[in-house]
């Protein structure tokens, strides 16, 4: 990655937003008993996604945080308006945070992620190399199998998708949210009609002693 390849892929900005806000992992410096220099709080998964948004902002020419990467969680968060949150659960598998003011854009903008099967599942539309289109069965297909090979690899694969014309939440203001949230079978259909943006593989080694236990 450098900062030629990030600005020739506005994706790139979008999966590090998302990876940022929609997220209840915190991640700052600090001395640690590991000797990282990091502390994390939150599910390790979301901490992984939290520190690769910082690699990501790294290269962003916009936020010119090259050499404190951690400064980007503090700056996407003040660029944006909280609308809504919608937690993940075990059932549908994603969660899914709802903002506005993203990129100066004053309607709401929706960041999902989750499981990637699931993700994608609530897309109809994909994003390439920052152009809108219409999500195709083939393309589903190549995806499906791109998710597959990482998948047989061991990894833990995440979807990142995003709704910048606010998709099924757009009338969600932060005076209805509460209201909307409050019935969760209505999560899938608000968080569909969102554009697919890529996916994370996260390397998950096995807990310790997972042979005994087998």
């Amino acid at each position: 990655m450098d900062k030629a390849t990030h600005a020739a892929n506005p994706n790139f900005r979008h999966i590090a937003a998302c990876c940022a806000l929609n997220s209840f992992a915190t991640l700052k410096k600090e001395e640690t008993a590991d000797g990282s220099g990091y502390k994390m709080t939150g599910s390790s998964t979301e901490g992984a996604l939290k520190c690769f948004s910082a690699k990501l902002a790294r290269y962003d020419a916009k936020y010119g945080f090259e050499k404190t990467p951690l400064d980007y969680m503090t700056a996407i968060e003040a660029e944006v308006g909280e609308v809504a949150l919608f937690e993940f659960s075990s059932e549908r598998k994603t969660m899914s945070r709802v903002v506005t003011n993203y990129e100066g854009n004053n309607k709401n903008t929706v960041f999902l992620k989750g499981a990637s099967d699931r993700v994608l599942m609530k897309c109809n539309k994909i994003s390439c190399n920052g152009k809108s289109q219409n999500l195709s069965e083939a393309d589903r297909n190549t995806i499906k199998d791109q998710l597959t090979a990482k998948e047989r690899l061991g990894l833990r694969v995440l979807g990142i998708a995003y709704a910048p014309d606010g998709g099924n939440m757009k009338h969600l203001t932060s005076a209805n949210a509460s209201a909307e949230a409050a019935d969760m079978n209505k999560y899938d259909e608000l968080e569909s009609n969102c554009t697919f943006l890529g996916f994370v593989a996260i390397k998950d080694p096995p807990r310790d002693n997972v042979d005994i236990a087998i």
